[in-house]
């Protein structure tokens, strides 16, 4: 068997090197504080607001209209309060090893991409 040598490698975000659920349990709880509302009504509408593509395991998320939906306010006041909160927690919400796969793969003769939606 020939031996490969790859020039590329693409990395999933979502799931693969940040939790979104760990980050969207944590935004529901700082949210229900900022508004003034019970944990749960951000998370609880999180279905709600995602569209199913053909493939079952293409699921796409309309943030900006669940978050006006909650809030009452828009994707930028309320990503902006997110994301203080966040910077005053001091967490990034990676998965454990995360940061050393990708510091690994950065020395590595690769052009490494990482993709989201």
């Amino acid at each position: 068997m020939p031996k490969r040598h790859y020039t590329h490698v693409f990395l999933d975000f979502d799931e693969t090197l940040f939790n979104h659920y760990a980050y969207a349990a944590w935004a529901d709880e700082v949210l229900a504080k900022k508004f003034g509302k019970l944990p749960g009504f951000f998370a609880d509408r999180f279905e709600e607001f995602h569209d199913q593509q053909a493939d079952p395991l293409l699921r796409l998320f309309r943030h900006a209209e669940h978050i006006e939906a909650a809030t009452g306010k828009s994707w930028d006041y309320v990503s902006g309060e997110l994301e203080w909160a966040q910077k005053k927690l001091g967490h990034d919400f990676c998965y454990e090893d995360a940061h050393e796969t990708l510091n690994w793969l950065t020395r590595q003769p690769f052009d490494l991409r990482i993709l989201t939606f």
